[in-house]
């Protein structure tokens, strides 16, 4: 696979999961309180002193933080392209992580039922902080057993 096609893909990968996000932020509140209740259920059976309230909220942060961290992953693997400092692919993928966020956000306040916080931006962001994190230090692995180095905790 040439560089522009590995690009290619890798921009489609993050174009598709942005739209996937799009989605099912655009679904109206009851719709999405529907996708979310099986697992409310779960983690009520599993946790059962915790209030209906609580494990709502749970469920639905930790979909925010699961979401993002798979953007973070996409962003920052399509950067990874590029010739960049560790620092500015950093801050270039958690910019574009937080702006998409801040319009998903927008977005969720025109749908019925739904709400946007600046709460839900800011978990957004941790979310793809979280992904951003897993694909550097999978790097690291990788490069450590590719160049046969032990990793050092």
């Amino acid at each position: 696979m040439t560089k522009n096609n590995k690009r290619i893909t890798k921009l489609i990968l993050l174009l598709a999961w942005m739209v996937v996000i799009f989605l099912l932020s655009g679904k109206l509140g009851a719709q999405s309180g529907s996708l979310s209740s099986s697992t409310i259920a779960d983690v009520q059976k599993y946790l059962p002193s915790l209030s209906e309230q609580v494990a709502v909220l749970l469920v639905r942060k930790a979909a925010h933080i699961l979401m993002y961290a798979v953007l973070g992953i996409l962003t920052i693997n399509l950067l990874s392209e590029y010739k960049l400092k560790r620092a500015v692919l950093v801050g270039y993928s958690l910019l574009i992580v937080a702006v998409f966020a801040s319009f998903d956000e927008i977005h969720q306040y025109f749908v019925g039922g739904r709400s946007s916080s600046p709460r839900d931006v800011l978990i957004d962001v941790v979310g793809g902080l979280i992904g951003i994190g897993i694909f550097i230090g999978a790097c690291k692995l990788w490069q450590a057993r590719k160049n046969h180095v032990k990793v050092v905790r």
